[in-house]
């Protein structure tokens, strides 16, 4: 447990980059995939924060299987709570954008896709940190590689956002705002069979 509680600070400082990275997305860049990012990121630190507090919870109440396997049940509807608001959120989201085709302005955009690099880097590093502290736990559990591979997945996404971002302002002439939202709906994909892979895996 000591392991958990030496990096809540990574917990706070992405959670707070990712609020940040999505509250500018929305209200000053206008750009869905950086929101959809955002979201992506906000929805797996807060499953790892769940996680650790689910662990945290059974360890200290000494929980047997019955009472542990409701903690369990109850940490997964949490999580499909967090994955499926945000699926409506980016998918409402994108329809209204390719429906009014608004401006996406870039240099806000690539302000908070740059955060949300950055929250997405302190996710693999409490992954690391996990790995690390539960080498032959985190080697063995399906779960834990599914987390490592949803967090490298959103990673993916916000470089993919961050090079559209580039190339618009490379080439302002773009459709931005018909590529943004495109860019939403793999999201949507990633995020939608990912969520999916790791509750069954849990």
């Amino acid at each position: 447990m000591r392991a958990y509680r030496s990096y809540r600070w990574l917990f706070a400082v992405g959670l707070m980059g990712t609020t940040g990275e999505f509250l500018i997305a929305l209200l000053l860049a206008y750009s869905v995939s950086a929101q959809s990012d955002a979201i992506h990121a906000f929805t797996h630190l807060s499953l790892y924060a769940l996680a650790c507090l689910v662990s945290r919870q059974i360890v200290i109440h000494h929980m047997d299987a019955h009472h542990a396997y409701h903690y369990h049940e109850r940490f997964l509807k949490y999580y499909a709570f967090f994955v499926f608001a945000g699926l409506a959120w980016i998918c409402s989201m994108s329809i209204m954008k390719l429906v009014s085709g608004e401006a996406v302005i870039n240099l806000y955009m690539l302000e908070s896709v740059s955060i949300g690099l950055c929250a997405n880097i302190i996710s693999i590093k409490i992954l690391g940190n996990i790995s690390k502290s539960h080498p032959q736990a985190s080697h063995t559990h399906k779960a834990h590689k599914l987390f490592t591979l949803d967090a490298k997945g959103d990673l993916a996404i916000s470089a993919i956002v961050l090079v559209a971002s580039l190339l618009y302002t490379l080439f302002p002439s773009l459709p931005m705002h018909i590529i943004d939202p495109t860019i939403s709906f793999g999201a949507v994909g990633w995020i939608g069979w990912s969520g999916i892979q790791i509750i069954k895996g849990t």
